[in-house]
């Protein structure tokens, strides 16, 4: 492998063992091409395998199955890995006439694949059952025109599903949550005035901006439920999680000022947080939260007990802890919508938020990247969050837990009593490379398939940006658990 290859078209997965302990690195598995690949979305199956899907703009991208590749046009890909040594599985590519960007993933049944994104022109594949088989959305040199949605075969062989999904507007579709018949629901936003909705919508016409929108698709594509979500403003929804058999958490954004989105805001953009009735088709709650500046939520993770906690950034002054700035912000609710936590990570060190897991021992893994201008990645574990009540040692703070000096934000080297940094704990050589590698990598998911009550799998995407003969060192020094020179 050259340092281009290395370096410049690269998708790179790191599978960390987590524990109450050090926690240490399982594999790091590299792929792509010989110009820009970019890995998106990533989640852990109960057969542990990982899948993760993204974009690929190189003709010489390594798919296994199909075999298109991208002409001068940015591509989608789905790739399938084993957890526990990072081989591939498969990987195959889609392209249309445009540009292609796949941006989330969800498991469908019996190791089939869902992945969702955007695409600004027509020729992707769509399947003869398609709710809509011809592209119809404007395009723009972004990527956005129409959301497309897929679902591949457990081998990555063939194409069981491929439709657009959208009006005449732009679409992207950026989150998946699997149902359990083997349907999907997808989350994204809209500028569409014609976006497809059903009968039972909870609203039918868009609010007059750019809308979030919710659809459900049973196993086969067929069209179950859709609905705008959304008012004057800009709205999008950028998470899903499952919080029971019935109730769907909703996680994004908001600029609107109507009071059935929380309106009036407290800055120009806010989170919110919302749980809807799939059986019902309805809302149960609507949570909307910020302070005066700008803030934004991207992630969701349901926690032991069934608290929800989301994450994403914060520029207001008057977030807990804030510092003046971009910082990262959590907030944890309860299942009813009461907010338990609201805390920025002030101090100029976590900048964004952009992954968020609850491992099956109630601790709560994060990722992202740093406020600096390098824009290091950072991988961070919390103690199981507790209540106010059972924070009896440490009133003054109303974060995920009791914080050690470490948690006031997180970077290479440092280590506390809650959280301890993937670059710490007895492990300094080889992940003080990663925290020099992280200096060209973003973070953009984290996911778990938690084994036991006392650790957990963490998985980072990444992309590389730079290209030099000392980072692909690093890159190499990091493959074989070797210090870089």
């Amino acid at each position: 492998m050259t340092s281009r290859e290395a370096l410049v078209g690269l998708s790179a997965v790191a599978i960390i063992a987590g524990s109450s302990a050090a926690p240490s690195v399982l594999f790091v598995a590299r792929w792509g091409g010989t110009t820009k690949d970019i890995a998106r979305a990533l989640f852990v199956d109960s057969k542990q395998h990982v899948f993760v899907t993204g974009s690929t703009y190189s003709a010489d991208f390594p798919a296994t199955t199909r075999r298109e590749h991208p002409n001068g046009h940015w591509c989608t890909f789905a790739t399938s890995l084993t957890a526990s040594s990072g081989a591939v599985v498969y990987s195959t590519v889609a392209c249309g006439k445009g540009e292609t960007w796949g941006t989330a993933a969800a498991p469908g049944s019996d190791g089939e694949l869902w992945v969702s994104g955007s695409s600004d022109g027509a020729g992707l594949p769509v399947t003869i059952d398609a709710v809509q088989r011809q592209f119809g959305g404007y395009g723009s040199p972004s990527g956005a025109g129409d959301a497309f949605v897929f679902r591949w075969s457990a081998d990555g062989q063939s194409l069981r599903y491929g439709t657009y999904l959208g009006g005449t507007g732009d679409e992207s579709a950026d989150t998946l949550l699997s149902d359990q018949q083997g349907g999907v629901w997808i989350g994204g936003t809209t500028t569409s005035r014609d976006f497809p909705v059903t009968s039972n919508a909870l609203q039918h016409a868009s609010g007059g901006g750019v809308d979030g929108f919710l659809t459900h698709m049973d196993s086969r594509g067929g069209l179950l439920f859709s609905t705008y979500i959304g008012g004057s403003g800009n709205d999008q929804i950028t998470a899903l999680a499952r919080l029971d058999s019935d109730r769907i958490i909703l996680v994004g954004n908001t600029s609107s000022v109507e009071k059935g989105l929380g309106g009036p805001g407290h800055g120009n953009d806010d989170g919110f947080v919302a749980v809807f009735d799939s059986r019902e088709s309805a809302m149960t709650w609507f949570r909307r939260l910020g302070g005066g500046g700008d803030d934004h939520l991207k992630s969701v993770a349901v926690l032991r007990g069934g608290g929800i906690a989301a994450a994403g950034d914060s520029h207001s002054a008057n977030c807990p802890n804030a510092h003046p700035g971009r910082d990262g912000w959590t907030i944890v609710l309860s299942s009813s919508g009461t907010l338990l936590a609201d805390h920025c990570f002030g101090g100029g060190k976590i900048g964004e938020v952009r992954g968020l897991v609850a491992a099956t021992d109630g601790s709560v893994w994060m990722t992202g990247v740093t406020s600096n201008v390098y824009e290091q990645a950072f991988v961070v574990r919390f103690q199981p969050f507790r209540t106010h009540a059972e924070r009896t040692h440490s009133p003054q703070h109303a974060g995920l837990a009791r914080r050690g000096p470490a948690d006031r934000g997180a970077k290479c080297g440092t280590d506390g009593d809650v959280s301890r940094t993937m670059c710490h704990a007895g492990a300094e050589q080889r992940w003080g490379k990663f925290c020099d590698m992280a200096r060209w990598t973003w973070l953009v998911q984290a996911a778990t398939g938690g084994a036991s009550a006392d650790s957990a799998v963490l998985i980072q995407a990444a992309q590389a940006v730079r290209d030099s003969s000392a980072d692909a060192a690093r890159a190499r020094a990091l493959r074989s658990g070797r210090p870089a020179d």
